[in-house]
């Protein structure tokens, strides 16, 4: 499906003529600053190095959005850990959702990587989510 159409197509407001941004809205809505960062790291990353390094990497989320800030003429209060903590730790519930989503659309992506093992890699990390969210 193609994403250029007059919705996606961001101009200049100074001059018309001045393509700014193409951008594809229909994954966008108004939620949780950690609502990306949740579903990059409940899919994308194995779940020993989520649960090892899950802290680090929302101290490094925090450290950015607040250098990032500096460029902006709009600021947000700055971000303290433990509320970001939390807003990631629903975020993560929904982010169940999306993984369940991905394994179900993509089952040839769900591989298991060593014989003998029932569980392939996406299935592994919906685990240890159910395990870490639901079960503590």
């Amino acid at each position: 499906m193609c994403a250029i159409w007059p919705g996606n197509v961001l101009w200049s407001c100074k001059d018309n003529s001045q393509l700014l941004s193409i951008i594809d809205w229909q994954g966008c809505f108004v939620g949780s600053p950690t609502a990306d960062l949740a579903a990059l790291l409940a899919i994308s990353v194995d779940a020993e190095e989520r649960q090892k390094n899950e802290d680090e990497y929302l101290k490094y989320y925090i450290q950015k959005f607040d250098e990032l800030q500096d460029n902006e003429k709009v600021v947000f209060s700055a971000l303290d850990f433990g509320t970001v903590k939390e807003a990631y730790g629903r975020s993560l519930l929904y982010s169940m959702i999306e993984l369940i989503v991905v394994i179900i659309s993509n089952p040839m992506d769900d591989v298991i990587e060593e014989e003998g093992e029932i569980y392939g890699v996406m299935t592994k990390r919906l685990k240890a989510l159910i395990e870490d969210l639901l079960l503590d």
